[in-house]
């Protein structure tokens, strides 16, 4: 009872998103004139508080007879489960609103030019339980509203010449979403450039001035060795 409780009360032609009947090959083979994708379903899911509008969006006066009306229905799809409880007429109610509707002159319920109205809705503690899902992304059901009404001419006679307005919701199975884990962005290692006077300096350290003591060494002594020489021939 309380997942029944929980659930969003959603009208077929209000909350959910509106959709070319072309998208789909099921709401043609329906015959569906207004296309909704509903939400995702799984195994568990409790489709209720459910209810359909009522729109003339003509300029003429509407007038509708509950005797030509056939009761919404929920059409399982790719091996879905789907249980109806209670699984008779007792699960679809007239609204309060509708009924005000009633005009005794026509003996039928007239709704005004430009207007509109929930006319049906489903009955407090009834549901769609789903007790089966297909694969993930399949259509897994169809809601199907009927709703047939007549002009009422300017005359003030009606028209019987309409056939019903079809529209159909469409349900898929829910599509299990793995996130894919955000990798952190390492942060940036800045290379400290190095001066050009610095790139061309001669490379120095204690082997190099080990080297420079010895040559000085050997030239002090070649000179020197030069020197007495020298003093050598003079004498």
């Amino acid at each position: 009872m309380l997942g029944m409780l929980l659930s969003v009360a959603i009208s077929a032609n209000g909350a959910y998103t509106e959709v070319e009947c072309s998208t789909d090959a099921v709401f043609g083979t329906n015959t569906c004139d207004q296309c909704f994708n509903g939400w995702e379903l799984k195994k568990g899911d409790n489709i209720s508080f459910l209810d359909d509008i009522w729109n003339n969006d003509t300029t003429n006066k509407k007038i509708m007879y509950k005797e030509e009306q056939k009761l919404p229905e929920l059409q399982a799809l790719n091996g879905a489960n789907i249980a109806k409880k209670p699984n008779d007429d007792t699960f679809w109610e007239y609204t309060p609103e509708f009924d005000a509707l009633k005009n005794a002159e026509f003996d039928g319920y007239v709704l005004p030019a430009w207007e509109k109205v929930s006319w049906i809705k489903s009955s407090m503690w009834a549901a769609y339980r789903v007790e089966e899902a297909p694969q993930e992304g399949q259509n897994a059901g169809l809601m199907v509203y009927e709703v047939m009404s007549h002009n009422i001419l300017a005359s003030g006679e009606i028209s019987m010449s309409e056939k019903a307005h079809k529209e159909c919701v469409l349900y898929k199975a829910w599509v299990w979403v793995t996130e894919t884990p955000v990798l952190e962005e390492q942060p940036k290692v800045e290379e400290t450039p190095v001066p050009q006077e610095e790139m061309t300096k001669v490379k120095t350290g204690p082997e190099m001035y080990f080297v420079v003591l010895m040559l000085s060494f050997v030239l002090g002594m070649a000179f020197t060795r030069r020197q007495t020489i020298m003093a050598f021939i003079r004498k």
